[in-house]
């Protein structure tokens, strides 16, 4: 099997609570949008930290996002840390079901799925100046609700189990001068 390279940025959990835990999401797709960048990426809550792999080189390499999506559903790490949940936050190209004109608009997202098909999403479209999420489009739905799933998102841990996917993640630890440089930017 090769070996990829991507990018983990690993966050402390707050509260422990896996649904209490999806909320923060929002606030880092938020502040991304006012820096100007919040590509997708994929998010892993595991059970003593929050997981924020980058997608990039994923989809450089030609590989489904689902799929990887589905593999970090059964993933383990070196470091531990059991997978509870599994997402994906950022802002996609979506185009409006009604619109006449074939134009993306661009739509901040934040989806969370737990192993026992419970699911959590907030979206909204941007402004123009892409700074900042309109407030007046948000939509907040879970399957608690009854709400529909939102398609092209979800179901990742019965595809990771269906097809016996598996991945092992292994920090590769920065050289001294690596750290110092992502410290200064």
């Amino acid at each position: 099997m090769p070996r990829l390279q991507i990018k983990i940025q690993s966050v402390a959990r707050e509260s422990g609570e896996p649904w209490q835990d999806a909320m923060p999401m929002v606030s880092l797709v938020r502040e991304a949008i006012t820096r100007g960048s919040a590509p997708l990426a994929a998010v892993v809550l595991r059970t003593d930290r929050i997981d924020i792999v980058d997608l990039k080189n994923i989809r450089s390499a030609g590989m489904s996002v689902q799929s990887f999506l589905a593999g970090l559903s059964r993933s383990t790490a070196d470091d531990g840390g059991e997978v509870e949940a599994i997402g994906i936050i950022g802002v996609l190209q979506t185009r409006r079901a009604q619109a006449s004109e074939d134009r993306a608009v661009p739509m901040a997202i934040a989806f969370m799925e737990w192993e026992d098909c419970r699911w959590w999403s907030w979206r909204g479209l941007l402004d123009v100046e892409q700074k900042e999420v309109l407030s007046t489009s948000e939509v907040v739905a879970c399957a608690e609700e009854g709400d529909p799933l939102p398609g092209r998102f979800g179901r990742w841990w019965s595809l990771g189990r269906r097809r016996k996917m598996k991945l092992h993640l292994s920090r590769e630890r920065p050289s001294t001068e690596e750290a110092g440089a992502e410290l200064l930017n």
